[in-house]
């Protein structure tokens, strides 16, 4: 990792995340509102390295969730 990463990650310990809930068992919500299904375990391994957390942003399409990262 470079310096400049290491800055932004230490300003940065919540990542949001948009994704397509139209994907599970990829990717999907549980009960509690925490993202599970292959990309959900991939995504805890890299939080768990990296000591950061990843958090849904509630888009409901998509197109709704790149939108919403773009702003």
């Amino acid at each position: 990792m470079t310096i400049e990463e290491k800055q932004w990650q230490s300003n940065n310990n919540t990542i949001e995340l948009a994704f397509d809930p139209e994907l599970p068992p990829l990717i999907f919500l549980n009960e509690d509102n925490e993202i599970e299904g292959i990309t959900g375990d991939y995504l805890n391994l890299i939080a768990k390295k990296l000591n950061v957390k990843f958090e849904w942003i509630g888009n409901k399409t998509l197109e709704e969730g790149f939108e919403a990262i773009k702003n």
